[in-house]
């Protein structure tokens, strides 16, 4: 038997839920680990507000059964690809529960609900061995031709780049 059926949803993310995103960050390496490079702690209202203003930029509050949970982005890096980041599932009691897989494959329904979309990558740091299982077993594999490193205050974090193809019919 199976693990329990989530019934997860993606609804837009809006000002309404900087907050809550916020407190999910509470410090530096949790905000590098949910988003990268592209905010600086303390998380703030200025920085998401900028963030929403990107046109290539989807950002999704993750909700089980009408209670948030998490964070995820489709970013249109081209007009073929794809990249899935600022992945989160925020409420520790959400975690380690399977959520991960339904919130992967929601958004790479998504995403490849584009005809245009031929490519996904998204990026996740080496050490974080449960999100690579949970990538892999989604389909995505390590791009063993990136190398990137972040580097910021005393982080230091390898950072591997993650792959899936569109499937073409018949194979």
């Amino acid at each position: 038997m199976g693990s329990p059926e989530h019934k997860i949803d993606l609804k837009d993310f809006d000002a309404a839920d900087f907050d809550r995103l916020i407190a999910w960050v509470p410090d530096e390496p949790s905000l590098i680990q949910f988003a990268g490079a592209i905010f600086s702690f303390p998380l703030d209202h200025g920085q998401l507000s900028t963030y929403l203003a990107d046109p290539r930029r989807t950002a999704f509050v993750v909700v089980n059964d009408d209670q948030a949970i998490g964070h995820a982005e489709i970013y249109r890096e081209t007009a073929d690809t794809v990249k899935l980041c600022r992945i989160l599932i925020g409420n520790p009691a959400a975690r380690g529960k399977g959520v991960g897989r339904e919130l992967i494959s929601l958004l790479t329904g998504k995403a490849f609900s584009d005809p245009e979309v031929q490519s996904l990558k998204l990026h996740v740091f080496d050490w974080n061995t449960a999100a690579i299982r949970c990538y892999e077993g989604a389909g995505f594999k390590v791009d063993p031709d990136f190398s990137a490193e972040l580097n910021r205050n005393n982080i230091h974090w390898k950072v591997l780049r993650m792959n899936m193809l569109r499937q073409k019919p018949g194979l």
